[in-house]
């Protein structure tokens, strides 16, 4: 699979913010199904996806939620 990533700031009801939030545009042309691409696994499993830079990991929606302290 390949696609962009993306970064901005995104907000649930109003309330709930998360700045520099990783949104990633995947392209699968040849992947007929890929279940289980929800952002919300260990961000350890982001490793190796970026072509440009394999140690750097993305942080998921859950992570962000946390480290900005909006979650425990």
């Amino acid at each position: 699979m390949s696609g962009d990533v993306y970064s901005d700031t995104v907000t649930f009801g109003g309330n709930i913010r998360i700045t520099e939030q990783s949104i990633g545009v995947a392209c699968a042309p040849n992947i007929p199904n890929v279940r289980g691409a929800d952002g919300l696994r260990p961000v350890a499993l982001t490793r190796i996806t970026l072509t440009n830079q394999p140690t750097t990991t993305i942080p998921t929606v859950t992570r962000n939620l946390y480290t900005q302290g909006t979650i425990s």
